[in-house]
């Protein structure tokens, strides 16, 4: 779903310059408003400008996998989801209505970020033993 949402050409496929656009937004020092937008195009598959019961089910299948929730545990988490943020009773969210659901949670922003630096306790990735000693010396970027 995000490569669908950052692809520059719509084919689903990052360049480096969508790859530096989707870090962008997602790192912690991009703004909230930017991240409650993107968090909405993200749960707003239709492309409707609202998100609604379909919406959220799918978006909910999508990060299980599709197996660790039955479609009528996703029905009813879509129901309170509507039943909660909904203020003008269209039984859909539209930005304004998510815009205040998010910014009620207070840690969102930290949330919905990519951390691009490892914390006190990470080890650095390490390359594959088969890897680190090859001879790169003759390899020609082209």
């Amino acid at each position: 779903r995000v490569c669908e949402i950052f692809s520059s050409k719509d084919d689903k496929e990052l360049r480096f310059e969508d790859f530096l656009d989707l870090f962008s937004i997602f790192s912690s020092r991009s703004p909230l408003d930017v991240k409650i937008r993107c968090a909405f195009t993200l749960y707003d598959f239709d492309g409707d400008q609202l998100i609604g019961k379909k919406d959220i089910i799918e978006m909910l299948f999508l990060v299980t996998n599709g197996d660790l929730l039955e479609f009528d545990d996703a029905m009813f988490v879509a129901d309170q989801v509507i039943d909660e943020a909904d203020r003008d009773g269209d039984g859909a969210l539209d930005f304004s209505e998510f815009n205040k659901v998010l910014r009620r949670i207070p840690d969102f922003s930290a949330k919905f970020h990519i951390p691009l630096t490892l914390q006190d306790d990470e080890e650095p990735a390490r390359p594959p033993a088969e890897l680190e000693h090859r001879d790169t010396s003759g390899v020609e970027l082209t």
